[in-house]
């Protein structure tokens, strides 16, 4: 009965903590996609990643660590959660700066990061339950943390993968803008400003685009932003 109740306390908390972690990177993205960013809406977001931290730290240093030997499955499972958690701590805090300093490559920046993120929530979804095997038998439990980390550093290293691809492709492959197609279309669906001959591609399916405009859409995306042709499909084909 000890080790019921901070159990049936510390479940819900974990699954709170989840939940503000993934509302908080909502709000990063959010803000990496406005023009400018409030002072007070600054101070709010750097204090709600301050928050998550150390509440993550006081639970994993505190509460979980004392409490292995009295259950240590349980216990070791909610102290990889919560190191999971610190992982993504840090990972708000490095959005949080890239946001303000360098918003501009905020996410080429996190094609490149994601995967090492990833790789590191994989060494301790791997290194914590080998611990729990070797000393207290299978933890079952484990199998679906893992399975997600694979699954997620998969996706980032395929999306790293195709950013690039599509990238070269826009540089070396599509066809410039011609004076014909300036005639028919010289406004970027982006930027809502006039495309030149000299800065701007057509794509595939015939949209023409400023070169930047798509370089920053490729970085989610590998389709046309206007017709959601799949960019990525007639290149592999034709590979």
């Amino acid at each position: 009965m000890q080790v019921s109740l901070p159990i049936f306390l510390l479940v819900p908390t974990i699954i709170w903590l989840i939940t503000m972690h993934t509302l908080l990177k909502e709000k990063l993205i959010f803000a990496s996609q406005v023009p400018q960013i409030s002072l007070m809406n600054k101070i709010k977001l750097f204090s709600a990643n301050t928050f998550l931290f150390w509440v993550d730290f006081f639970l994993f240093s505190m509460l979980l660590i004392p409490l292995i030997s009295t259950f240590p499955s349980i216990y070791i499972f909610l102290i990889t959660k919560l190191i999971l958690l610190l992982i993504e701590d840090l990972d708000l805090y490095f959005r949080y700066f890239l946001t303000l300093y360098m918003k501009e490559k905020i996410n080429v920046i996190l094609l490149y990061t994601n995967p090492f993120k990833e790789f590191l929530k994989l060494l301790v979804s791997l290194i914590i339950p080998i611990l729990i095997w070797t000393s207290y038998g299978i933890p079952t439990h484990f199998i679906y943390q893992f399975y997600l980390t694979i699954k997620a550093i998969i996706l980032s290293v395929k999306n790293l993968y195709e950013y690039r691809k599509a990238t070269k492709y826009l540089r070396n492959d599509f066809a410039n803008v011609t004076q014909e197609d300036l005639d028919r279309e010289n406004i970027c669906i982006f930027c809502r400003t006039e495309m030149h001959l000299n800065d701007s591609k057509k794509l595939p399916c015939g949209h023409c685009h400023h070169v930047n405009c798509l370089n920053q859409w490729f970085q989610q995306k590998r389709t046309c932003p206007f017709c959601n042709f799949q960019v990525m499909s007639i290149q592999n084909g034709g590979n």
